[in-house]
């Protein structure tokens, strides 16, 4: 058997205990505990953190090693009086935005408006080992795995202004508003032909942006971008990214409870080490609305049906029937591509079935039944949205299931 090795980048807001956000992460970063052990690194405002794990072989690997970070970033965050949550911006203050040696070319590129408002989503980034003989084919099927991502672990059902119209704001934000006039960097684009491909693409996205760097006289562009790590592309290829490891980073996910994140990571190693361990047959269907899971193909959904499976899980997420009939079918696979220790991640999964609703659906109904109503959420509102996403947050990181093993 072939395990394919993981890891994760977690993103994570900093509130009050009152729920408002709090612009602390310096304090967070520079606190000598972080020092000594380099847990947390900086993110682009002054109210987010990112806690990478090691790598892993499995998912329980993963979810205790991340776990084990998780908690001494809450021991530095109770000393400086600041919670973490894992979600975007909900409306309950901002973050300060943070200048960093990459934001000159954002900006160049994208706009102020556009990058402070980018800076307010938070997500989880995952990578997975590419698979030696099967690069091509992996990249395909990932691709293929794009609406599930935000279908389990979207947290975002409102924006940094308190909108709520959506089930998941961050990735409308990130493809839909901030990068519409660069498509090639964040939108579903046709599924490669070929490795060489994706390599021309990330040289395409490179050149783009060089040039507005160019002209506004940035002369740091080549120091700063590489053609693999330019944009916001839904899958990144990132070779070499530590010596002899090249992985493929999805880069799709909402930041979420760790329960969550770690059940639609299950999914996504299930069905990476199912294709990496049988012949499977890789094909993309020339019919709308057509796809299929088998033991021995898959045939993956067309660039026109992903794009409407993106739209339907931004407004509905598991109110969809189409997507929640998608989520059985691709668990089903994953769920034949893990190991027996690994398979409780998937439990979670079937809760959100029977419940049809995922972690942002919950909030909404949390908040309505306080009796908030309507689109528009007040920053208090606000801060009561992130006060049960810090609970979501505490509940998962003490409840892990690798204990259950």
């Amino acid at each position: 058997m072939v395990f394919s090795t993981i890891g994760m980048e977690l993103e994570l807001n900093l509130i009050q205990p009152e729920g408002y956000m709090e612009n602390k992460a310096d304090a967070i970063l520079t606190d000598q505990r972080n020092i000594i052990t380099d847990t947390v690194v900086y993110e682009a405002t002054m109210c987010m953190v990112e806690v990478n794990s090691d790598p892993a072989d499995h998912v329980h690997e993963l979810e205790r090693n991340i776990v084990r970070k998780l908690l001494l970033l809450e021991d530095i965050c109770n000393s400086h009086g600041v919670q973490p949550i894992s979600t975007s911006e909900l409306g309950a203050g901002r973050g300060e935005p943070r200048f960093f040696s990459r934001t000159p070319g954002y900006i160049n590129s994208i706009g102020q408006e556009k990058y402070e408002e980018l800076i307010t989503i938070a997500g989880v980034h995952l990578h997975l080992s590419q698979i030696p003989d099967k690069k091509l084919d992996q990249f395909k099927v990932l691709q293929a795995l794009d609406p599930i991502s935000y279908l389990v672990t979207s947290t975002s059902p409102m924006n940094y202004q308190g909108n709520n119209t959506l089930n998941c704001h961050r990735l409308n934000t990130a493809r839909n508003k901030v990068f519409r006039e660069f498509p090639l960097h964040a939108e579903l684009l046709e599924y490669p032909g070929s490795m060489e491909e994706i390599e021309d693409l990330n040289d395409r996205r490179w050149k783009q942006w060089r040039e507005h760097s160019e002209k506004a006289g940035w002369k740091e562009y080549d120091l700063r971008f590489r053609p693999d790590n330019t944009g916001y592309a839904p899958i990144r290829k990132r070779d070499n990214i530590r010596p002899g490891v090249s992985t493929f980073e999805v880069r799709s996910f909402d930041s979420s409870p760790l329960d969550v994140a770690m059940a639609a990571i299950a999914i996504y190693k299930g069905v990476n080490d199912y294709l990496a361990n049988n012949k499977v047959e890789v094909d993309i269907a020339t019919e709308d609305f057509r796809y299929h899971f088998g033991p021995n193909k898959f045939l993956l959904p067309n660039l026109r049906t992903l794009k409407w499976m993106q739209d339907e899980t931004i407004r509905q997420g598991l109110r969809s029937d189409y997507m929640v009939q998608y989520l059985k079918d691709v668990v089903e696979v994953a769920r034949h591509g893990l190991p027996k220790e690994d398979l409780i991640y998937l439990n979670k999964l079937e809760e959100m079935l029977q419940t049809k609703q995922n972690t942002a659906a919950e909030l909404m109904g949390y908040l309505r039944n306080l009796g908030y109503e309507g689109h528009q959420f007040n920053p208090d509102q606000s801060a009561q949205a992130n006060l049960y996403m810090r609970d979501k947050h505490v509940q998962a990181l003490h409840n892990p299931k690798y204990l259950l093993n």
